[in-house]
């Protein structure tokens, strides 16, 4: 609750916050004062998400002011609000989106086949509009780190090929220049951190489990066992660092949804939900890995 500029400024509601030598009108809107946002989505410029978003009043005159803010000597806090409105329009489901991702059961899979196949198709069809051609929907079940990894090196993510991701940059709106940018960060954030940033522990894990070696118990002496862990590790961050994308590209695209053609990436996203690995088109399929059989604890972890 402590000022942006001034961390000995503390904001409470109901009470009236004032500023000692308060510059004069002919400074503008920039100098010394108490600068109340006029539209949510600014507070991005000067805060970070998630964050608390108040609704406050100027006491007295409005000393200056520009199209952004007005400058006070004296402001009152009024009430807390929905933090969303950050987000414009569609804050409220964006906000939802980015705390379901906290409770993705990230590569868990083995759930139903048929109904990640049905949402790959569906994503497939969504993306039409911009031109796309369906193709044969296959999914890959792998018991290799190296091979799952191999695979997806050849292929191509449709996403990035029709543009869809970026379509919110037509729409124009002032708010989307702010707005969007804190969206995609935070779900990427929110992908990675879910899936990756317990990565290294799970690796580790896994390899002991795996362990064939000779000494009863595996050490980071032990060349063979430490290789396995950073080749299960390296996968993990390349599966990790997809979802986070698709992740971003899903908040971005949600900011404008209610302006846009249906979301492309609301059936991509829930491919991820069912546990599986949308690894885009390899060899004319579109591909969805199942890495179930080697990370039994993943879905844990994440």
């Amino acid at each position: 609750m402590a000022s942006y500029r001034d961390p000995k400024c503390v904001w409470s509601v109901g009470n009236i916050q004032r500023v000692e030598d308060c510059d004069p009108a002919s400074v503008g809107a920039k100098g010394r004062g108490l600068h109340l946002l006029k539209h949510p989505v600014d507070a991005l410029r000067y805060g970070s998400w998630p964050g608390r978003l108040f609704e406050a009043e100027p006491v007295g005159p409005i000393v200056a002011e520009d199209d952004e803010k007005v400058r006070c000597e004296r402001v009152r806090l009024l009430r807390e609000v929905d933090s969303g409105l950050v987000f414009g329009q569609s804050g409220a489901e964006v906000v939802s989106f980015l705390l379901q991702l906290e409770h993705m059961p990230w590569l868990k899979g083995a759930q139903s086949h048929s109904a990640a196949v049905g949402a790959a198709g569906k994503y497939q069809q969504r993306l039409a509009v911009w031109g796309w051609t369906e193709v044969p929907i296959q999914i890959c079940r792998f018991h290799d780190w190296q091979a799952a990894t191999s695979m997806v090196r050849k292929g191509f993510r449709p996403a990035t090929r029709v543009g869809a991701c970026s379509a919110w940059h037509a729409l124009s709106l002032p708010w989307m220049t702010w707005a969007s940018p804190w969206a995609a960060s935070s779900a990427w954030e929110a992908a990675w951190r879910g899936m990756e940033a317990r990565s290294t522990g799970t690796a580790w894990d896994l390899a002991r489990t795996n362990w064939k070696g000779s000494t009863p118990w595996p050490s980071f002496r032990d060349h063979a066992w430490r290789d396995m862990a950073y080749s299960i590790k390296v996968t993990i961050g390349i599966v990790s660092g997809a979802a986070a994308a698709d992740a971003a590209r899903a908040a971005e695209y949600l900011m404008g949804s209610h302006l846009l053609p249906p979301d492309p990436f609301e059936p991509l996203m829930e491919v991820w939900r069912l546990g599986y690995w949308p690894m885009g088109v390899i060899e004319g399929r579109y591909v969805l890995g199942d890495l179930s059989p080697m990370i039994p604890s993943v879905a844990a972890a994440g």
